[in-house]
């Protein structure tokens, strides 16, 4: 079981929405309610808020990882699927089946049984339908098994399957790209 960090504001109505869908879901889930949500005031917690690197609110990360951070317009049932993604992230049950990935909103993650991130990659959409992938990680343990193309096709798989182009910033992305349209 993982922690949750949440970020809010008690002002803002996407974060009003996160909270009314935070309780929901504990309501509809027993399991839910075994999941530890460290809840931040943004505003009331600058020395905590200055260690996490989102720009919006509501944002929830699990450990250093972040899993799910509002956009602009979202309706309460897409900011209640978020959340509802996250808690099953948290408990264990949103993983790639093949390969213990954990799938956040713009992101697959892979933990060890400590809770360490040991390989990363993410892919924030950047402008309407583009998503660019920006980083990749792999721990020195699971390097030289092809981890990272594993993570860079998991990307672009899920980017595909939303009907959105791929973009990369991420210099080990952009080469594999490069390298996949010249076959």
């Amino acid at each position: 079981m993982n922690k949750v960090t949440y970020f809010y504001l008690k002002t803002c109505p996407y974060c009003i929405n996160a909270n009314r869908a935070i309780e929901e879901l504990l309501q509809e889930n027993p399991a839910y309610s075994k999941i530890e949500i460290d809840r931040i005031v943004e505003d009331e917690n600058p020395d905590i808020v200055e260690k996490y690197d989102y720009y919006y609110v509501p944002c929830m990360f699990i450990g250093d990882a972040k899993v799910y951070e509002a956009n602009p317009a979202q309706g309460y049932e897409e900011i209640k699927a978020s959340v509802k993604n996250v808690f099953d992230m948290a408990i264990g049950e949103s993983k790639n089946e093949d390969s213990g990935f954990i799938k956040g909103d713009d992101s697959f993650i892979k933990y060890d049984e400590e809770g360490k991130v040991i390989a990363e990659v993410t892919f924030p959409e950047t402008e309407p339908g583009v998503y660019t992938i920006d980083h990749t990680f792999v721990d020195g343990s699971l390097r030289g098994q092809g981890m990272a193309s594993k993570l860079v096709q998991m990307a672009v798989d899920e980017i595909q399957n939303r009907g959105g182009e791929v973009r990369a910033t991420c210099s080990y992305a952009k080469k594999w790209l490069e390298e996949k349209e010249q076959n």
